[in-house]
């Protein structure tokens, strides 16, 4: 057996299992499974379904492809029951084809043969109904096979492991013959995972009840075998035929009938005359959809060799005909409409040569234009490896220069201000910004210049005023790093010697930067930003916003969120993220969770970020096991004309 190199679980758009894939040293085995969500009861009945699941057997034996059937029942959550196909190849991408090509054959068979039955692909909830129960089964027991099983698996039986209170598995592997002799039938395997012996044993009694003559019992497994039995059960990965690991010999299914004929008394003549007659007739009735099927496959691969694009849009939109008929007529509309086509191309590439020239010459471009991304694409990995540790050293140069930022700030404290402090010859409209940021200490230039318009000390916006306050030593002005477009941001304090010249111009004690105690709660000078602007946005949308809400104690943990937003009485939470990686992030949406009742409030610069948090929210959803409504506002993508701050509202 060989070892498993690597597993990958992947999910469509919706949340849906897409397909489990297990790299092994010579390929990839890929498994494509639906559920069955509803089986009207006039489906139900045991001979019913015994001879249409004959029916798609024969269709997925024509098909080429191999099926694996699972049921894992669960007390109090009941018995999940998925179809699906197994495909092996050395290259991935072709295996997860022929794995969801088989899928598809496998739900078209049993959609035909069970009319209203429903089949979607599994959620995250049946997933993880399905690993919980793979983890609460350990032992793995072989089933045996034989001639005399009517049904492989029956719902009696699952009540009956249900009622005992046992969890359980039992997984049925369909392959097809490919010795000579087995054309047109299936090796089964069957083999189960319970969690204790007295659930062995229940199980091996409820399984011999499927048969007219009970099987021989499985062999007594060793540690090792048992182990290695339940490692294949968990890779979907048979033991071959005749039994490689174990004495079982595997049973040759035929899609003919699976049944022993059994003895019956001699007939009359009449009714030997018209069995005959019926068999015959079946005989006929055999060959002529055998012909309608060669039929329907010689149509579809004329429609994909001469009209791939319109066979392809067809099969897509589930607008491909069903008959020979139509199917015929199909092919003939598409085909007469692409010579058509063909025709006028070809009278026009006669009358313009210069054209041909010039299509053969943008196909060259084009073909060198793919060469070329392939190779930018290889560039582009590089570059990002070397942006992610420019970032890397542009993340300590930034704390070195903050550390020698408040270095210099307190030697300036320290050493003694001139009486001007550089201040004497200051123009109307810096020495009135001087008071307003004396007086209301706001980091950012924009609530200032408003003030001082106003005031009417401005006439119309200018950042000259803040300019000459920093040329005079009066005012800092930092530039974080942001991601979002727009004006570029300041964030602004007073220095030592802006402190000291409000004090003597205006005779009282200036007000504390909330830039200082803004970075004294927050990360980093880019976070105090976003903080800033989430608080901008709140209000504009009629909140009001504390921007250092208290920290609070809830359920014995200690929580410190970035923002408090009230409106109409209700306070929500917020928080804005730069990042969203980490384990440490998951902690954050559990303590937000715990305020905001079943929300999330998220403030991001921009799409990529948003991506990391809806990411980061889903898979924490799914861990714990938690709902939550998730509210985000892109500050890149939020619009002058919204009615909301939110631009993504997402359920999990």
């Amino acid at each position: 057996m060989e070892d498993l190199l690597d597993l990958e679980v992947r999910y469509d758009d919706e949340g849906r299992l897409h397909h489990l894939a297990f790299r092994l040293p010579s390929g990839w085995r890929v498994v494509a499974l639906m559920a069955l969500r509803r089986l009207p009861v006039s489906n139900r009945d045991p001979s019913v379904r015994l001879e249409r699941t004959r029916q798609v057997l024969r269709s997925a034996w024509a098909a080429g492809v191999d099926l694996v059937v699972l049921h894992a029942g669960r007390p109090g959550r009941g018995v999940a029951q998925l179809y699906g196909a197994v495909a092996f190849h050395p290259d991935r991408g072709e295996a997860v084809r022929r794995a969801r090509e088989g899928l598809a054959v496998l739900q078209a068979g049993m959609a035909a043969a069970f009319p209203q039955s429903r089949w979607e692909p599994p959620d995250l909830e049946g997933v993880e109904h399905i690993r919980r129960a793979f983890e609460d089964c350990p032992l793995a027991v072989p089933l045996a096979v034989g001639p005399g099983m009517e049904r492989p698996w029956s719902d009696g039986m699952c009540r009956g492991m249900l009622a005992l209170g046992r969890p359980f598995l039992v997984q049925l592997l369909l392959l097809r013959g490919k010795l000579r002799g087995s054309e047109g039938a299936f090796f089964l395997e069957a083999r189960a995972l319970v969690p204790d012996l007295e659930a062995r044993r229940a199980l091996l009694g409820l399984w011999a009840q499927a048969f007219r003559a009970p099987p021989a019992p499985p062999p007594f497994l060793s540690p090792e075998a048992e182990a290695r039995l339940r490692r294949l059960v968990l890779r979907f990965e048979p033991l071959g035929v005749g039994g490689v690991l174990f004495p079982i010999r595997a049973f040759l299914l035929r899609a003919i009938g699976c049944l022993r004929r059994r003895k019956e008394p001699p007939a009359d003549p009449e009714l030997l005359l018209l069995r005959r007659q019926l068999e015959a007739a079946r005989a006929l009735q055999g060959r002529a959809e055998g012909a309608a099927r060669e039929a329907m496959a010689a149509l579809h691969q004329a429609c994909r060799a001469l009209n791939p694009a319109a066979y392809d849009e067809a099969r897509a939109r589930g607008a491909l005909p069903s008959t020979p008929a139509e199917l015929a007529a199909f092919l003939v509309e598409k085909v007469s409409a692409r010579l058509a086509d063909l025709e006028l191309v070809a009278r026009q590439a006669k009358a313009d040569p210069a054209e041909i020239e010039r299509l053969r010459e943008a196909v060259r471009e084009a073909q060198l234009l793919r060469e070329r991304v392939e190779t930018l694409e290889g560039e582009k990995a590089l570059l990002e490896a070397r942006l992610r540790a420019k970032e890397e050293e542009n993340r300590r140069l930034r704390e070195e220069v903050e550390a020698l930022r408040r270095l210099l700030s307190e030697a300036r404290r320290l050493e003694p201000a001139p009486s001007s402090a550089g201040g004497e010859d200051l123009s109307p409209e810096a020495l009135a910004a001087l008071r307003v940021l004396g007086e209301t200490g706001w980091p950012l230039r924009r609530p200032v210049m408003e003030c001082l318009l106003a005031e009417g000390a401005l006439e119309r916006e200018s950042v000259r005023p803040f300019q000459e306050l920093e040329a005079a030593g009066l005012l800092e002005q930092r530039k974080p790093r942001v991601e979002s477009v727009g004006n570029t941001p300041y964030l602004l304090r007073l220095t030592e010697r802006g402190r000291e010249e409000f004090r003597r111009r205006f005779g009282r004690e200036p007000a504390e930067p909330l830039l200082d105690r803004l970075l004294a709660r927050h990360k980093s000078e880019e976070h105090v930003w976003l903080n800033l602007k989430a608080a901008e946005v709140l209000e504009r949308f009629g909140f009001s916003v504390d921007l250092f809400p208290p920290v609070l104690r809830v359920e014995g943990r200690v929580i410190a969120p970035d923002l408090a937003a009230s409106r109409d009485g209700k306070t929500i939470y917020v928080e804005c993220e730069r990042t969203a990686k980490g384990e440490e992030i998951f902690r954050k949406w559990e303590n937000m969770l715990l305020l905001n009742g079943d929300a999330l409030y998220v403030f991001v610069p921009d799409a990529r970020i948003q991506s990391a948090v809806v990411s980061s929210v889903g898979m924490w959803t799914y861990r714990s096991r938690r709902k939550a409504r998730l509210y985000v506002c892109n500050l890149a993508k939020l619009s002058e004309e919204a009615a909301e701050p939110w631009t993504l509202v997402r359920s999990f």
